[in-house]
């Protein structure tokens, strides 16, 4: 038990590196700025971003799901219609770090980690779900859950990527977004041996799903 409870922190760490790279790597329509505020702007105009001024085209405020939505969020762009109790269990328990009101002034690193936990929990319920004998997959179709994470090519990684991308961000991955995943993903289970597949789908599923473009709104 203290190994598996081991193993899920270790994801979530993992997990929150990913997420930094993904949710502040670069000013676009209805994403958070580098300096962690709502960019607001009228098309054509300029917004900061760091060290330097880019346009951005039709950004409005934007909020991030608050402590009343987060988890009904994650469930149904994930597609668990049956939570499991550790999931119930981690929403209950991380409630009080999230963020009340939504407001982009209340990401704090305890939030983002509630966040990444709650995640954590909901991707594994999807990989319960896709798993189970007989199961109809819908977005880890192209991996072998029986064989090693080096099994995984490199299409296979694109694949569930892209099928993420659209369940959580409602859109298709970037290029650099996608090498950052696959570059995280390959770093951190480069030794891997068989039966850690699981694991790398969830190190993918985790960092996506708790992700500043799936929490905005």
């Amino acid at each position: 038990m203290k190994h598996t409870k081991h193993n899920r922190l270790t994801l979530q760490v993992l997990g929150l590196a990913a997420i930094s790279l993904l949710g502040y790597q670069n000013c676009a329509p209805g994403t958070l700025n580098s300096k962690g505020s709502a960019s607001s702007a009228s098309q054509g105009s300029f917004s900061d971003c760091g060290d330097n001024l880019c346009e951005v085209a039709d950004v409005k405020m934007v909020a991030i799901s608050n402590s009343q939505n987060v988890g009904t969020a994650m469930l149904n762009k994930a597609g668990v219609s049956a939570p499991s109790t550790a999931t119930t269990n981690a929403f209950t328990a991380q409630s009080g770090k999230l963020p009340e009101t939504g407001s982009v002034d209340q990401i704090t690193a305890p939030a983002w980690m509630a966040i990444a936990t709650m995640g954590s929990e909901v991707c594994n319920d999807l990989l319960t779900q896709e798993t189970a004998a007989n199961a109809t997959r819908r977005i880890f179709n192209s991996v072998d859950f029986a064989r090693g994470p080096a099994s995984v090519t490199t299409a296979a990684k694109d694949d569930v990527i892209r099928r993420l991308a659209r369940s959580f961000w409602s859109r298709n991955e970037t290029m650099q977004e996608a090498a950052l995943i696959k570059s995280a993903l390959d770093d951190s289970f480069s030794g891997a041996t068989a039966g850690d597949t699981r694991k790398a789908m969830l190190f993918v599923c985790t960092a996506m799903l708790s992700s500043t473009d799936a929490q905005k709104y």
